[in-house]
């Protein structure tokens, strides 16, 4: 929290008015991450302010204000969501304890005067907060931006501007996730697979998605995470985990339990609560501080109900030897794994390091010596066999990339630049049909993949097909046009100026003239008309002048 007040400091001296993005984030990666966290450890604070006195009761009720202004200003929808359900949750939990009685926290301690004098300052703080970080409207925007797209969903296409924002891209996502678990509903497809297999059923329509400049390794709602990872048999048992946690929490509530153990109890259910609510929006199963939290949470009731057992019974401790003699096992063997995987992720990081340099023989040696059966591809689903082609491609050697990219196929059959870069390696050997087949196959996952599609235009051009290629490549969104785009298409105008005027060509310094040609090929498609004939018309009329 400190260094996130430092951050927001430092901006505000530097320009007045500050926006608040992914800089300000403390040490946990984003300001989502780091609001998350906040949020997940508000019910561990709100056990000092009840239950602890003087000064550390002083300190929690410090960290409260600091971080509820924090929540605010950072305006997360998720933990925004989350303290409107903690809010929810707490009051029917007080109402159905008789918290009065159950409880004896009464609204004229000091406890509760000073939660409300609490209340009164954060709610007077946060608003000027609001305003200096010029962020009044963050949230309004994105509940607009979702109501938007749920009203007017007609597919992502490239005349919908509106839909290449992080709501509609996750909501595609989601989407994803349970076209996955329909295919796969009982086992799902395996840990960490989600990020293979949802290109499979195309990306959201963005620039980022379609350059694959963005990989979207999490579907951003866990628990959709685990439906489509692990099926119906791992969402129950997760599911289960919160449902014993409630079932015996309740048993605590009609137990002669302290009141500070049912207060306890009562705020960890609320932390429960507030993870489930965040990991439909988020990914806390992804973080490390997150899983600390719930694991806390679990803890505090199964501890207080274990205190409440006089006895375990001989088979309850038997259970428990199994249960740690696997878990001993597992740890080993996880740690052995791990100690791989590491070993791996460093040499990956020196071939990313090569090719950075350019020095493909080195690049080479540390991507071999990466790619293990531990570690076959990267974080973001790249298989580690992509690097060794890419060198081996960058060596001169097409025939050797080409073995090592079909062989990325093989581990990841729906990355894209493994499908670019094969065809690319067999368009070099002059391939072209399966060049393009491969290419169709990348398309058909994100159909505006700008490496994919200009590179099946230049295959048809260079085959012969020249008219299905410059109609092809005017299927290209206008909003993504760049150098390369204009470079080919300029190529193609050209040839097709010459085969209509090759007498007159050299008189005309429009046809020699990149951007006179574009704006040529831009009128005929104005016109209707082709730009051939709109050639020989303008150039008939240049005659009569």
């Amino acid at each position: 929290t400190l260094i996130t007040l430092s951050q927001i400091g430092l901006r505000l001296q530097i320009g007045g008015l500050i926006k608040i993005d992914y800089l300000i984030s403390s040490s946990l990666g984003n300001k989502n991450f780091y609001a998350e966290t906040m949020t997940l450890i508000l019910p561990l604070i709100l056990m000092g302010v009840v239950i602890l006195s003087g000064f550390w009761r002083m300190v929690s009720i410090i960290n409260i204000f600091i971080i509820l202004v924090t929540i605010v200003a950072l305006q997360t929808l998720s933990t925004w969501v989350a303290m409107v359900i903690l809010i929810l949750f707490m009051v029917i939990m007080l109402v159905y304890l008789d918290w009065r009685k159950s409880l004896s926290f009464t609204i004229n301690s000091k406890n509760g005067i000073a939660l409300i004098m609490g209340a009164v300052i954060v709610v007077t703080v946060s608003i000027p907060v609001l305003y200096r970080v010029n962020q009044f409207n963050l949230i309004t925007k994105r509940v607009d931006k979702m109501s938007e797209y749920v009203k007017t969903n007609n597919g992502h296409q490239h005349e919908d501007t509106y839909h290449t924002n992080s709501i509609s891209e996750r909501v595609f996502l989601w989407q994803n996730a349970l076209r996955i678990f329909k295919d796969n509903p009982v086992i799902g497809v395996g840990f960490d697979n989600w990020k293979i297999y949802s290109t499979k059923y195309k990306l959201p329509f963005s620039e980022y998605a379609m350059n694959n400049s963005t990989r979207y390794i999490r579907p951003h709602n866990d628990l959709l995470l685990i439906l489509a990872e692990g099926g119906v048999v791992c969402f129950l048992l997760f599911i289960g985990l919160f449902v014993y946690a409630f079932v015996i929490a309740f048993k605590l509530f009609r137990s002669s339990l302290s009141r500070d153990g049912k207060i306890a109890v009562l705020l960890s259910l609320s932390g429960l609560i507030m993870y489930l609510t965040i990991a439909c929006f988020s990914l806390p199963g992804d973080r490390f501080y997150t899983q600390v939290f719930l694991f806390i949470y679990f803890a505090i009731v199964c501890g207080y109900y274990d205190i409440s057992i006089s006895s375990v019974s001989t088979h309850g401790r038997r259970i428990m030897i199994i249960v740690c003699f696997i878990a001993i096992i597992t740890g080993l063997s996880l740690s052995y794994i791990g100690s791989k995987r590491y070993a791996s992720e460093v040499h990956l990081i020196y071939a990313l390091q090569a090719q950075s340099k350019s020095d493909w023989k080195k690049m080479s040696y540390h991507a071999a010596m990466a790619k293990t059966f531990f570690f076959p591809m990267d974080y973001t689903a790249t298989p580690i066999a992509w690097y060794q082609g890419m060198a081996a491609f960058n060596s001169g050697s097409p025939s050797i990339s080409k073995y090592y990219f079909e062989e990325a196929l093989h581990i990841n059959p729906y990355d894209l630049h493994v499908l670019n870069d094969l065809a690319t390696s067999l368009q070099r050997e002059g391939d072209n049909a399966k060049a393009i087949k491969i290419y169709d196959k990348a398309l058909a996952l994100a159909p505006y993949f700008t490496s994919a599609f200009m590179n099946k235009v230049v295959v048809l051009y260079d085959q012969g097909d020249r008219t299905q290629a410059y109609e092809f490549l005017h299927t290209y969104p206008t909003d993504y046009m760049d150098d390369d785009y204009n470079r080919i298409l300029t190529i193609m105008l050209r040839d097709k100026a010459k085969e209509v005027i090759a007498d007159s060509l050299k008189s005309r310094r429009y046809l020699k003239d990149k951007r006179d040609l574009l704006r040529m090929d831009s009128l005929a498609t104005v016109e209707h008309i082709p730009f051939e004939q709109l050639v020989l018309r303008d150039s008939a009329l240049t005659r009569l002048k």
